[in-house]
């Protein structure tokens, strides 16, 4: 995924056309793959493509963003357990000193932790839920809301080809989600469908992560590997 999960019809999609399974993988520039679904496929069976786990040589925690702790069930830092990281090889960015790259990471509690940048969720079971990039979190009066999980229930209506979140600035929330929705070809577009998503998104993850504004869009800005460019929605 490097960073930001596969869309969850993809691996559908390739099983069907293709006839082959697809697992997703979690890694960066500084670390190489760290995590994925692969190496073990008995427990990757149904999973989505944003739940991982651990490759051997690496043990990944998530962290409360306030109080820098390890926390299991909640949306936190992704980090990687230095000590017991043996496959750890990135001890620092070039020049040192200085702060990271925005799109990098960073150590703290004296070298213990690297944290990635990137948000999930550790269950109870040891699987790591992939949210996306910290940069991307959207917090909407207290609430931490990650745009990818609100972007794979959205895709799941039929109405829907493609869909992108991000935050859009509220002078009573600070933050809410704002969607920019490609629908499917024939799909009709208007405050019908705009309430339909809205109670899709309340059903299947939460009532206050829905998407406030709802923008039907010919097409999404997007990287050359084909991601999201979620600062470039709004422009």
């Amino acid at each position: 995924m490097n960073r930001q999960p596969l869309p969850p019809d993809l691996p559908p999609w390739a099983r069907r056309v293709l006839g082959a399974d697809l697992y997703d993988h979690y890694g960066q520039s500084e670390l190489g793959m760290a995590a994925g679904q692969a190496w073990d496929v008995a427990s990757a069976a149904g999973a989505a493509p944003s739940e991982v786990r651990a490759f051997p040589g690496w043990t990944l925690a998530v962290l409360d963003a306030e109080t820098g702790r390890e926390t299991v069930g909640g949306t936190g830092l992704l980090a990687v357990d230095v000590a017991r990281s043996p496959l750890m090889w990135f001890t620092g960015y070039a020049g040192g000193g200085g702060p990271a790259p925005k799109v990098g990471g960073s150590f703290l509690q004296e070298g213990r932790w690297f944290v990635t940048g990137d948000l999930a969720v550790l269950d109870d079971a040891g699987r790591l839920h992939v949210r996306g990039r910290q940069d991307d979190l959207i917090v909407m009066a207290g609430y931490r809301i990650g745009p990818t999980e609100i972007e794979s229930i959205l895709i799941e209506h039929p109405a829907v080809s493609e869909a992108g979140v991000t935050a859009a600035p509220d002078s009573l929330r600070g933050e809410v989600v704002e969607a920019y929705v490609v629908p499917a070809p024939s799909a009709a577009t208007g405050p019908a469908l705009v309430a339909e998503l809205q109670a899709l998104v309340k059903t299947r993850l939460s009532a206050h992560a829905y998407p406030r504004r709802v923008h039907f869009v010919t097409a999404l800005p997007k990287t050359d590997s084909g991601k999201i460019r979620r600062a470039a929605l709004s422009g």
